[in-house]
C-alpha cells in the first residue's frame, strides 16, 4: 500500500526545541540541519526525519536509527536491510510530506503562489503548457502538473536527470504519463493527486501500484510526533 503522511510546523518554534530532539533523528540529518541559517529550515528538514523514524519503526518494529542509509549515485536514499520499505520526503511552505511503499514511490508538495508566465514555459512540455493555458486557474494547473513531474522523476530515483520535456503529465483527476517522443503512456508508475491541503498542491507517484493501493492522507501532530519518540 501507498502511505501518505503529512505534518505541519508548529507555531511556536525554537532552536532550543530543535536541539532537544536532534537525538532523535539520524546523524546525516543533523548535520544537515546543523548548516541552516533560517529556523523554517531546520523544522522542514528535522520533521520529514521526524516522520520517517516514527512511520519506519511502526511498520517494522526497528529503530531506524541503527540501520545503515544508502545514497544512490542520483541522491536518493534506501534502507539495504529493507529492500520493502520505500519512502521519500517533500516539504513546501508549512508543511512536510512522507510517502511510503512496498515499491520506489516519489511524493512533490508545494505551496501554491504567483509565477511568472516565462519560468512556466521552460519547466513545462507544448501539451502541459498548452493544456494549462486551457484551465480556468491556470496557476493551480501548474501546480498540480508540476508536482506530478516532481513525484515521479523522484519515485524513478532518477530525479532531474531525466530531462523534463520527454515525457507530459495530462489529467486533472486520473493522471497519465506520456513519452512525448513516441506518444506512449509510460507504464510501470501511477500518480495520485490529493487536494486535503488548502492553498497546496501534493502529488504522490508510485511503482506498481493501482488505484485502490493508495491510501488517505494521514495528518500528524507535531506535538505527538516530537513526545512519542
Amino acid at each position: 500500500m501507498v502511505n501518505l503522511y503529512v505534518c505541519k510546523l508548529p507555531s511556536k518554534r525554537s532552536y532550543q526545541e530543535i536541539q532537544r530532539l536532534l537525538p532523535n533523528i539520524s546523524a546525516r540529518v543533523t548535520q544537515k540541519i546543523s548548516r541552516y541559517r533560517f529556523l523554517d529550515d531546520a523544522y522542514r528538514t528535522l520533521i520529514g526525519d521526524l516522520l520517517l523514524h516514527r512511520f519506519f519503526y511502526l511498520n517494522t518494529g526497528y529503530d531506524l536509527r541503527k540501520q545503515r542509509i544508502e545514497i544512490t549515485n542520483y541522491g536518493k536514499p534506501n534502507i539495504p536491510t529493507f529492500p520493502s520499505f520505500h519512502y521519500n520526503i517533500s516539504h513546501s511552505g508549512d508543511w512536510v510530506a512522507l510517502a511510503t511503499h512496498h515499491y520506489p514511490v516519489g511524493v512533490d508538495i508545494e505551496k501554491v503562489q504567483p509565477l511568472e508566465s516565462i519560468v512556466v514555459k521552460n519547466l513545462l512540455s507544448h501539451r502541459e503548457y498548452k493544456n494549462m493555458l486551457k484551465h480556468d486557474r491556470p496557476v493551480q494547473a501548474f501546480y498540480e502538473i508540476w508536482t506530478g513531474k516532481e513525484s515521479f522523476v523522484k519515485a524513478t530515483g532518477k530525479g532531474l536527470s531525466i530531462p523534463l520535456q520527454s515525457f507530459s503529465v495530462t489529467g486533472m483527476r486520473n493522471i497519465q504519463l506520456i513519452n512525448t517522443t513516441t506518444e506512449d503512456i509510460v507504464k510501470g508508475y501511477l500518480c495520485e493527486r490529493y487536494k486535503d491541503l488548502s492553498r497546496y498542491s501534493l502529488t504522490v507517484c508510485a511503482k506498481q501500484a493501482d488505484k485502490k493501493s493508495f491510501n488517505d492522507l494521514t495528518e500528524c501532530q507535531f506535538s505527538w510526533l516530537a513526545n512519542e519518540l
